[in-house]
């Protein structure tokens, strides 16, 4: 295993954004930093169209399969707390078409970061079942449409 710091990650920018820009090096809760990263991310993409906001979301999962791949080979390590890229684009999927207000944006968060971290069924099974850039950012795409079906639930019925 090999032990990384800033400087290796700006001289190899598909490892700096698999990092989440640095904030994957952080001690405690990088997860939870990565999400915090696509915040604003949600807030910019509000303004375009569905299609483009779609495509955006698209995009930073297919560049992310191959960033993540890429640091995870780097460092020697299937899924290292390092690489917080998949939770930026798995919070960006959350997040995608939902009204962005403190509220359904707060409670997105918790639900995301909670299915991303308890994993239950079918998310675990994704992450059991693909290796690699895929599997990393998978169980967090999983985990954000889970997010998304439920707040747009909890919009519909006025609960939220």
């Amino acid at each position: 295993m090999k032990t990384i710091r800033f400087r290796d990650l700006v001289r190899h920018p598909m490892h700096l954004v698999a990092s989440g820009f640095g904030v994957g090096l952080l001690p405690y809760a990088p997860g939870t930093a990565g999400t915090l990263l696509a915040v604003p991310v949600v807030f910019f993409v509000q303004f375009l169209p569905v299609v483009l906001q779609c495509l955006i979301c698209l995009v930073m999962f297919i560049f992310g399969c191959l960033a993540c791949q890429s640091l995870a080979n780097a460092i020697q390590q299937d899924d290292p707390g390092l690489i917080v890229w998949d939770e930026t684009t798995g919070f960006c999927f959350a997040a995608l078409l939902l009204p962005v207000t403190f509220w359904s944006i707060a409670v997105a968060f918790v639900l995301f970061r909670a299915l991303d971290i308890l994993k239950p069924w079918p998310i675990s099974a994704l992450e059991r079942k693909f290796k690699g850039g895929l599997g990393i950012m998978l169980d967090d795409l999983a985990a954000g449409f889970f997010t998304n079906i439920f707040v747009h639930l909890l919009l519909y019925f006025e609960i939220l």
